[in-house]
Parts: C-alpha cells; structure tokens; sequence
C-alpha cells in the first residue's frame, strides 16, 4: 500500500498553509513530486504511475511516500492569457514551471481546494 502525504505551504500575499487530503490529493501530489528534489527516482515514478493508474508496480507495503513542498507559488495574467508560472521551493532547491505544466498545477490546486 502506497500513502501519499503532501503537505504545502501556498504563499501569495499572505502565507497559508494547506494540507490535501481527499480524492484529489493523489493529483496534487503526483505533479508537485515529478518536481521533488527529496524523492527518489523510482518514487517519482510510482507516484506518477498511481495518476495515471496504473498500479501494477512492486512497492514495499509498510513504506510511505511523502511528498512535500516548503511553498507553491502560481501565477496566471488576466491581462496576457498565455502567461501561467508556478515556482517550488524545496528547502534550499528550487523548481519552476511554465506554460501547460503551471496551468494544470494550478487547476489542481484549485480542485483540491487550496486558498
């Protein structure tokens, strides 16, 4: 059994911080952990094969995967469109994305219900 934990620290104008838990957190998880300078190789792959899922994949039973950002940071224009960015922190490390990738982080945040 694989248990996905994410927690995330949103900031915009003010720090909030949120915890997904439901149906939807297996996505959140899934799209920040492709990012995640903490996980192993073979974690991002599983996290990535439950989302699309597929769970046919050996995985200790007592193990967990944790997965988890300092902060997210999205950012959509409603003056340009085109413009969606997301920046992750992880500890010292960071990761951006643009474009599509930031755009679908961003609905799922939205989904999961993330001020």
């Amino acid at each position: 059994m694989v248990v996905a934990v994410f927690g995330l620290l949103l900031t915009n104008e003010s720090a909030e911080a949120a915890t997904a838990s439901d149906g939807s957190a297996l996505a959140l998880a899934s799209l920040v952990a492709e990012h995640s300078p903490l996980l192993s190789a073979y974690e991002k792959k599983v996290m990535a094969l439950m989302f699309s899922g597929n769970l046919h994949f050996s995985f200790s039973a007592n193990k967990k995967i944790s997965v988890q950002a300092d902060s997210v940071v999205c950012r959509a224009s409603d003056v340009d469109i085109t413009l969606h960015s997301c920046n992750f922190t992880f500890g010292q490390k960071t990761a951006a994305l643009k474009g599509r990738a930031a755009h679908e982080l961003f609905a799922t945040l939205v989904e999961v219900g993330v001020p």
